[in-house]
């Protein structure tokens, strides 16, 4: 299968297949048509202003116009074809990420739409919505810059909803090391019998890209995350042990590769550490941490990995590690609240009583809303989506 047929079938075997046939919009249905022109010509604050005031129902609705609606737009101006299918895909990211901030993404607009003198019911919710965007970029072009940013922001607003499924559909992780494994991945080796989800289809079109690799690898794990918490759990509890080094590898073979960026590799490792916390090896877990704090480049990464080596010692009762791995994160990144908290409660239990409420007290007055990295972990490059989002948006003016 070549890359452009099978981009097609993922990018469009949700959407394009779900969204066709001949379909009468509701009457409260927004005119997506001219809220796309509204996006390309007035810097697009006006068009997303009129998605945040739709009623939600409505809005919701306007999911089912893409395949139809979207793509007439499209179609319109042939000469400007590659900018219209850029502005429609960013478009359908805005709408949906204000789907997300209240709480719709999973949420699917259905209607009936009679095909072949049959009637049947089409149903589309976020996750329909940007595999069928995604699949538009095959006929803008070569990948560039500006794509790898929209599926960046993608990616993120994924992981902030937890939706795994979108960014990885469920198989066996032991299927293929060339599926598994994003240092070695080959488009044409995608097993026949997997669903390829929106990480994969990502890779095809920036193949062994670093961040997309991360991405992966982070979502492969999150179906075996059998912690809580409290901490881990035994782990006899989880289903995935089997895969465990295949799991391995793929955070491995992006730590251990000189050609990504250093804060890559060293989240990698910081990855590969809560994942040999989470089975319950803690000397793995550990010494991955190490070489991830010694290596990170920025504050933000090096309070993260001393922030976990102190969990994973606490976890093993050593409590004067712990206590020193908590302090060495606060001199990383001062006042954060998770590592406060733990080192408080730790000299709670030594007996310094006064010395907990002090280091407790100074972490609320200096940070009062703390968007702690480690509060974040779980969500990947979540954090990063506004960031992104304002960056993805600058490109459809340029």
């Amino acid at each position: 299968m070549t890359h452009f047929r099978l981009l097609r079938a993922m990018g469009l075997a949700v959407a394009g297949v779900a969204l066709a046939g001949s379909v009468l919009r509701a009457a409260q249905a927004p005119d997506l048509a001219v809220l796309l022109d509204e996006y390309t010509s007035s810097g697009g604050e006006r068009a997303i202003r009129r998605i945040e005031q739709l009623d939600d129902e409505a809005a919701i609705e306007m999911r089912l116009d893409w395949a139809t609606v979207g793509r007439a737009w499209i179609d319109r101006d042939p000469a400007n074809r590659p900018r219209r299918v850029f502005a429609a895909a960013v478009f359908a990211l805005e709408t949906e990420a204000i789907r997300v901030e209240r709480g719709q993404w999973a949420r699917s607009a259905s209607r009936k739409i009679k095909e072949n003198g049959k009637e049947r019911t089409i149903r589309c919710n976020g996750a329909c919505v940007l595999s069928w965007a995604r699949g538009l970029f095959i006929e803008r072009g070569a990948p560039d810059k500006a794509e790898h940013v929209w599926w960046m922001a993608t990616i993120a607003l994924a992981q902030g909803v937890r939706d795994t499924r979108f960014l990885l559909p469920p198989a066996p992780v032991s299927v293929s090391p060339a599926f598994m494994a994003a240092a070695r991945f080959d488009p044409n080796q995608i097993p026949r019998d997997t669903t390829p989800g929106h990480l994969d289809a990502a890779l095809i079109r920036f193949p062994n890209d670093a961040d997309v690799r991360l991405a992966r690898a982070v979502a492969v794990a999150a179906r075996y995350d059998i912690t809580t918490a409290a901490g881990p759990r035994s782990p006899g509890v989880s289903s995935g042990l089997r895969d465990l080094p295949a799991i391995v590898s793929e955070f491995e073979a992006i730590a251990d590769d000189s050609a990504v960026p250093v804060g890559v590799r060293t989240e990698a490792r910081i990855r590969l550490g809560y994942l040999h916390w989470a089975m319950g090896d803690n000397r793995r877990a550990l010494a991955a941490l190490k070489l991830a704090a010694e290596s990170a480049p920025d504050a933000e990464l090096r309070y993260l990995a001393l922030y976990l080596s102190g969990t994973v010692l606490e976890s093993g009762a050593d409590n004067t590690g712990a206590m020193k791995s908590y302090e060495a994160a606060l001199e990383a990144r001062p006042h954060s609240q998770s590592a406060s908290i733990k080192l408080a409660a730790l000299r709670q239990l030594n007996g310094d009583a006064a010395g907990a409420q002090v280091i407790a007290q100074e972490s609320l007055d200096a940070r009062p809303i703390d968007a702690d990295p480690w509060r974040l972990f779980l969500y990947g490059s979540h954090p990063k989506f506004p960031a992104l989002m304002a960056d993805v948006r600058r490109q459809v003016s340029r």
